[in-house]
């Protein structure tokens, strides 16, 4: 069986380094994802990255250290206040350092990131880094992905193990965003 000619042409471009235009990536969202021409550009899109990066990996885990309804209400994110029915809940130190083992006992890991809400208790948070940067290799770095945070946090979060914060400016930052 072949794929249609459209296909076989991004595929092949795909193959020799050059990207996908977008109309390309126009067509290659509206195939069924159980298609033979979904698993298609699957396969090549893993030939293509594992010969790009000489078939290694980054090694990275997240722990969600705490979940509530966040009052940051962001209208992509599942934990929005005004449309998630997820329950508050916090893990405990201990379920966190099990957590950590889990993700770094192997060694291979790159980066352990850290989870909270948009509001949350810096306090808390620099005690769980803590007993976090004590369980891991020091190779492992620690990220928080955290809400807004001020230069004051971002020392203390960086003297307590923190090599840095997942933050991104998003599209419609402040429209989709608090």
């Amino acid at each position: 069986m072949r794929v249609p000619s459209e296909l076989e042409t991004i595929l092949d471009k795909a193959l020799e380094g050059r990207a996908p235009s977008r109309e390309d990536c126009v067509f290659l969202l509206d195939l069924p994802e159980e298609s033979l021409e979904a698993a298609a550009t699957k396969a090549v899109a893993d030939m293509v990255s594992r010969r790009r990066f000489s078939n290694a990996g980054m090694l990275l885990g997240q722990i969600g250290i705490e979940t509530a309804p966040c009052p940051g209400n962001c209208g992509f994110c599942v934990f929005g206040k005004e449309h998630t029915s997820i329950p508050t809940s916090r893990l405990s130190l201990e379920e966190i350092r099990q957590r950590a083992h889990a993700f770094a006992d192997g060694g291979d890991l790159y980066a352990l990131f850290l989870m909270t809400m948009h509001e949350f208790d810096l306090d808390w948070l620099l005690e769980v880094v803590s007993v976090v940067r004590n369980e891991i290799p020091a190779h492992t770095q620690i990220v928080v992905n955290i809400g807004d945070f001020d230069l004051s946090a971002a020392r203390r979060l960086k003297g307590a193990g923190v090599s840095g914060a997942y933050h991104v400016c998003r599209l419609r930052e402040g429209t989709d965003t608090s």
